[in-house]
């Protein structure tokens, strides 16, 4: 028996001005599914029911939660998918705002997206 406790990533928060919204935008777009709304709370998870999970933030006046890595946006949530081109293309046919596709190192591709609150949203493909 371990002194320490296990830790998992068990939510991660965004800020939203309108949680029906967002919600729908995140369903929409990144085929969450939803497991409870809670007075200003939202829970959506991925495909796969597994942690973590995205948790909505009803806050009214809201800054959206936008890190810089010097000149570089650094999104605080990523989501991962095996066909980045197909998610690009379907997210543009809805006149989503995302960036193009960069191409890094190790085959990783990313892009950016900006949900409806303004919050930077990475997605990511690589081998895996």
């Amino acid at each position: 028996m371990s002194d320490s406790p296990d830790f998992r990533v068990d939510s991660i928060a965004l800020p939203v001005r309108n949680i029906v919204k967002s919600m729908d935008w995140y369903i929409k777009h990144f085929n969450l599914k939803l497991l409870w709304v809670y007075k200003k709370y939202a829970s959506l998870t991925a495909n796969d029911y597994s942690a973590p999970y995205v948790t909505l933030v009803h806050i009214p006046n809201m800054e959206p939660l936008n890190l810089m890595a010097g000149h570089e946006p650094c999104p605080v949530l990523n989501f991962f998918t095996s066909d980045i081109e197909l998610v690009h293309e379907k997210l543009r046919a809805s006149h989503v705002p995302v960036s193009n596709i960069e191409h890094h190192e190790n085959a990783l591709k990313r892009c950016l997206v900006t949900d409806p609150d303004g919050n930077f949203i990475g997605i990511s493909s690589y081998p895996e």
